[in-house]
């Protein structure tokens, strides 16, 4: 299960209630109170503060998990995608920043022992994705199909990885063809992002703005379904469907060079 599938999992339950999630400072202090047991739990296990007889027992893994349920909280009510920040935070502190900071297990020699993850991550891949606007001023999204290997029923925009030596504007043109059908004018680059995704592949990542004269899609089997969506809707709505929130930047960069 994903995070995203996690960070679903509480959305659909508290969905029942209103309002869904408290205001943040609430969520704050009930994350210390959270916290707080954890503390009173450790000092009771490893303490010389020992748990009274009468006291009722408490397991870790369930007090860790009350944490982990306010925490998703936290950042589905800010619309967060925490499987895109965590797969950013293991590539940029854990795979770089601190690849040499800490003190490393002695290695053996020998060709039959495993190398370390970093040094199994020998080829960088390029993805591109494409933010296309159809003549309506509508917006192209996607969602994943059920077998995806990474992140399925995911809604997206269309995009993929680039061959060996492939030329990006080619690639991105090949990829957008091969999804939905579709030709592109490429305009603008919108972001370039670098991290490791979550079966360990290093990304490089590059989306641009692009426009086509067309709305008609023809699916392949990479996608289910696809929407063309009105821009104008609230943030809150269309993090949804821009990657559960992972391509609002592209959304907020494209509202600046429309007004300008």
């Amino acid at each position: 299960m994903s995070l995203i599938d996690v960070q679903k999992d509480v959305d659909d339950w508290v969905s029942q209630f209103t309002p869904p999630y408290w205001p943040p400072l609430e969520q704050f202090a009930h994350l210390v109170e959270e916290t707080g047991e954890v503390a009173r739990l450790l000092n009771h296990l490893y303490g010389v503060k020992k748990k009274k007889p009468e006291e009722a027992q408490q397991q870790l893994g369930s007090e860790l998990t009350d944490i982990l349920f306010t925490l998703i909280c936290l950042a589905n009510s800010h619309n967060i995608n925490l499987q895109a920040e965590w797969d950013k935070m293991i590539d940029e502190k854990c795979y770089h920043r601190d690849a040499n900071r800490f003190q490393k297990k002695e290695q053996n020699n020998s060709q039959d022992t495993k190398q370390p993850q970093q040094n199994k991550q020998l080829e960088e891949r390029i993805a591109v994705k494409a933010f296309i606007i159809n003549p309506g001023g509508k917006l192209l999204v996607m969602k994943r199909a059920p077998t995806h290997k990474v992140m399925p029923n995911l809604w997206e925009i269309v995009g993929g990885r680039l061959n060996p030596g492939e030329d990006t504007f080619e690639g991105l043109k090949r990829e957008v063809k091969e999804e939905c059908g579709l030709q592109i004018e490429i305009l603008n680059p919108l972001a370039v992002r670098h991290f490791s995704r979550s079966d360990g592949q290093l990304i490089t990542f590059i989306s641009f703005l692009c426009k086509t004269d067309s709305s008609d899609v023809i699916l392949s089997g990479e996608h289910t379904e696809f929407k063309w969506i009105d821009l104008s809707m609230p943030e809150s709505e269309l993090a949804f469907y821009l990657g559960e929130g992972y391509y609002l930047e592209e959304f907020k960069l494209y509202k600046k060079l429309s007004n300008s």
